[in-house]
C-alpha cells in the first residue's frame, strides 16, 4: 500500500496515512502527485502540497495490534514556515528608504531635462489630425 508516513510525537508513533484518506477538496476524491524536484506531494485539484517535516492533524481509522500498526487520515494540514527556491524580483523586496528614489532629490525638473538632452515638449508628435 501506498501513503504518507507520519509520526505522533505524542505517543512516540508511526501510522500510515494511505493516499485514499489524504485530504480532498470538497467531497471528490483528489490525486496527489510526487514533485520530483521539491520530494513534496501535490494535490491535483486544489494544489495543496505535503512534505517532510510538515505538522498535520491526523485522526485514527483503524490500529491493528497484531502487525502493531495504524491507520489513519489527515484531517488539517500545517505548514512549516515556507522556503522558497524561486528566485525573488528585487521590485519585491523593500527599500530601505521607504520605496522613494534616493536620485529624486538631486535634480530639479529642468535639470533632469538638461541631463537627458532635450527640451520640453519635444517629440511630442502631431497634435491634430491630418486633413
Amino acid at each position: 500500500t501506498q501513503g504518507v508516513w507520519v509520526s505522533i510525537n505524542r505517543y512516540l508513533a508511526d501510522g500510515l496515512v494511505k493516499f485514499n484518506a489524504l485530504p480532498s477538496s470538497r467531497d471528490r476524491a483528489d490525486r496527489w502527485l510526487l514533485n520530483e524536484r521539491t520530494g513534496r506531494l501535490v494535490s491535483a485539484r486544489s494544489g495543496a502540497t505535503i512534505g517532510l517535516g510538515d505538522p498535520v492533524k491526523v485522526k485514527i481509522l483503524a490500529i491493528n495490534l497484531a502487525s502493531r500498526s495504524m491507520d489513519l487520515a489527515i484531517t488539517q494540514l500545517g505548514r512549516k514556515k515556507e522556503i522558497s527556491t524561486s528566485p525573488i524580483s528585487m521590485q519585491d523586496v523593500p527599500r530601505a528608504d521607504g520605496g522613494r528614489d534616493s536620485r529624486r532629490d538631486l535634480f530639479t525638473r529642468d535639470d533632469v531635462a538638461n541631463v537627458k538632452g532635450h527640451k520640453r515638449g519635444f517629440k511630442r508628435g502631431r497634435r491634430s489630425q491630418r486633413p
